[in-house]
C-alpha cells in the first residue's frame, strides 16, 4: 500500500498511458510530462478527450529498477456520439496521414486509424511483412513494416520516445493490451554468426511430455480492471538518428489464438504516424510435437546451462526458479519474467541457427548464464558426443 518512490524513466518518460477504444480503431499515447502544470502533489495526471461513448482499455506502464510495471483498466464512457462499429480491414498495406507533434515526441489528441483506401500517392504507405503465411500462438513472432511516402521509401525516420517504433496489441475480446517496441532495419543485425559445430555441448535434458499450460490473467469485470505481471525491459540498442524504410518488432508472443489489432506508432519529419493492422493468430503447436526441456535456476546458476536443438524444432522451455528475474534469449529476442515457486514456460520455433546467449536480468545486473545452440536440420550431435 506504500507509494513507489523509485520509478525510473523508460523510453524518455516516467509513465506511459495508452488508451484504446473497444472498436480497436482509436489510440491515445500520453504521459504526465505532457501536462506539467496539472500534476498533483502525489501521483500523476493526464488529460484525455474521449472521442465517443463506449468502453476503453487504459494501460499504464512504468519502470522500477529492471522491471516494467503495468496496470490495465476498463473505462466506461457515456454521452454522445456512440462509438462506431469495428472495421474488419485485413489489408497488409495501409495508407495513413501524419499528425504534427505538439512538442518533441508529443501528440495529445486521439488518433483514429485510416482505412487502406486512403491516398497512398501523397500520404504514408505502411506495409506489414509477416514472417510466414500463418501466424501461430505461443511462438515468438517478429513482424516487419516497410514505410513509403509519395511512392518512395522513407529513409529518414527518427526515434520516437527512444524507440524506432512503439506497438500496442489488443485482442478482439478486449481483455488486455501488450505494449511492445521495435527497432530499425530488418532485425538481421541482431542475429549472431553461425556456430562452430566442432564444439560439442552437454547432452540435452530428457524431454518431459507432461502437460503444462501457461495461465493467463483473468479480468475481473466487476472491477473493470486487469492487473498485469511485471515484464522485463527491452535490451536492444537505441535507434540511430535516421533510419528506414524497414522497421522490425521484438519477438511478440500471442498467448492465445484469435483476432488481434496491432497499432504501430513511429515518427517522421516531426509527424507522429500510426498504422493499424488486423492479425489472425492460429492455434500454436501442441506439447506432444515439441522438444520439451526442463531448466532449473538456483542461486543464479542455470542447469543445464547449454541446450541443443535443430532448426525447425518446436521448443518448450520450462524454467523453475528460486527467485524473480527476467530470462532473456538473445537473437530470438524472447523474454520471460520468472516467478519463484512456479514453472515458467517459454515456447518458440527454432528458425535461426547459431549460438544464442541466455541472459539473466535481476537487481539491476545482467549476467550470461547459458546458451541455446541451434544446429542445421540433421546436424544435431548425438547425446554424449
Amino acid at each position: 500500500g506504500n507509494p513507489l518512490t523509485d520509478l525510473m524513466p523508460h523510453h524518455d518518460r516516467l509513465l506511459h498511458v495508452l488508451v484504446i477504444g473497444e472498436n480497436l480503431a482509436t489510440i491515445g499515447h500520453l504521459h504526465p510530462e505532457d501536462f506539467p502544470a496539472q500534476q498533483p502533489e502525489h501521483g500523476f495526471a493526464v488529460n484525455y478527450r474521449f472521442p465517443s461513448a463506449g468502453r476503453y482499455l487504459l494501460a499504464v506502464d512504468a519502470m522500477q529498477g529492471m522491471a516494467k510495471l503495468s496496470r490495465q483498466f476498463i473505462l466506461k464512457v457515456g454521452g454522445q456520439p456512440s462509438m462506431p462499429p469495428p472495421v474488419n480491414d485485413f489489408n497488409a498495406r495501409q495508407c495513413v496521414k501524419g499528425h504534427p507533434e505538439t512538442a518533441p515526441d508529443q501528440y495529445l489528441e486521439t488518433i483514429t486509424l485510416a482505412t487502406s483506401s486512403g491516398d497512398c500517392d501523397t500520404d504514408y504507405a505502411v506495409t506489414l511483412i509477416r514472417p510466414g503465411p500463418v501466424l501461430k500462438a505461443q511462438e515468438g513472432l517478429r513482424l516487419q513494416f516497410h514505410v513509403e511516402k509519395g511512392g518512395k521509401p522513407v529513409t529518414d525516420l527518427s526515434p520516437y520516445l527512444a524507440a524506432a517504433v512503439h506497438l500496442a496489441i489488443v485482442p478482439a475480446q478486449f481483455d488486455h493490451l501488450l505494449h511492445e517496441h521495435g527497432f530499425a532495419g530488418d532485425g538481421q543485425q541482431a542475429y549472431p554468426a553461425a556456430m562452430d559445430h566442432s564444439q560439442h555441448a552437454m547432452p540435452m535434458a530428457q524431454m518431459d511430455h507432461s502437460q503444462h499450460a501457461m495461465p493467463m490473467s483473468q479480468m475481473d469485470h466487476s472491477q473493470h480492471a486487469m492487473p498485469m505481471d511485471m515484464a522485463g525491459m527491452s535490451h536492444h540498442a537505441p535507434p540511430p538518428a535516421a533510419f528506414g524504410p524497414r522497421l522490425s518488432t521484438e519477438a511478440i508472443v500471442f498467448d492465445q489464438p484469435g483476432r488481434y489489432r496491432l497499432f504501430a506508432q513511429f515518427k517522421h519529419a516531426g509527424q507522429i504516424i500510426v498504422a493499424g493492422f488486423l492479425l489472425e493468430i492460429e492455434e500454436g503447436f501442441a506439447d506432444a510435437d515439441a522438444r520439451q526441456i526442463e531448466l532449473r535456476l538456483q542461486a543464479g546458476q542455470l542447469q543445464p546451462d547449454r541446450i541443443q536443438v535443430e532448426a525447425g524444432d518446436q521448443v518448450v522451455l520450462r524454467i523453475a526458479s528460486d527467485s524473480a528475474a527476467d530470462f532473456h534469449v538473445h537473437g530470438y529476442q524472447l523474454e520471460r519474467r520468472l516467478s519463484p515457486g512456479q514453472t515458467n514456460e517459454m515456447r518458440f520455433t527454432a528458425n535461426l541457427t547459431g549460438r544464442f546467449d541466455f541472459e539473466l536480468h535481476a537487481a539491476g545486473t545482467t549476467r550470461e548464464i547459458g546458451a541455446l545452440e541451434v544446429y542445421p536440420a540433421g546436424a544435431l550431435p548425438e547425446p554424449g558426443s
